[in-house]
């Protein structure tokens, strides 16, 4: 099989804080084998499998994430390989006044769920390999701030707003 079949390799952004190790996660049917870490790496490498079915935590140096990562990438069985990233959480009270009165989202953790992407939303349009929460109810005030843009000129998902309007 050529590269065509390789699997994607995220490489950590600028000023992310990640472990000593990479997330692997392989195709349907295919087997993780510690004969995937290329053989120059093996003595500082060890692998073992998730509670998810089909991902593995390679423990690799640091210095060594880029070459391991492209090397496990390359391989056809590898749908895809990223850093062990460190996650950091701080909880502060939303800004809604009537945030008390929103059972469905103390019901769910939202606020928890909100400190993985502090002071912005994610369009999940533009990576639709993010995970999707949606809280369902049926008095919606489409007009309230808290649905629109960054410029508070729209609650359109075309203008960056919250709502989709599409048909």
């Amino acid at each position: 099989m050529g590269t065509a079949w390789a699997g994607r390799h995220v490489v950590a952004g600028p000023g992310e804080e990640v472990a000593d190790g990479l997330i692997v996660r392989m195709r349907a049917g295919a087997r993780f084998t510690g004969s995937k870490v290329p053989q120059r790496f093996m003595s500082s490498s060890r692998w073992r499998a998730l509670d998810v079915p089909n991902f593995h935590r390679v423990q690799v140096d640091p210095a060594d994430q880029l070459a391991v990562g492209a090397a496990l990438a390359a391989d056809p069985g590898v749908d895809l390989v990223e850093p062990d990233r460190i996650r950091h959480i701080d909880i502060s009270a939303p800004n809604d006044p009537r945030y008390a009165e929103q059972w469905s989202l103390t019901a769910i953790p939202a606020q928890q769920a909100w400190q993985w992407f502090p002071g912005r939303y994610v369009d999940s349009t533009l990576n639709p390999d993010r995970v999707r929460v949606a809280v369902l109810d049926t008095g919606v005030d489409c007009t309230h701030p808290d649905f629109a843009n960054s410029g508070n000129s729209s609650t359109n998902v075309v203008n960056g707003g919250q709502l989709n309007w599409a048909p």
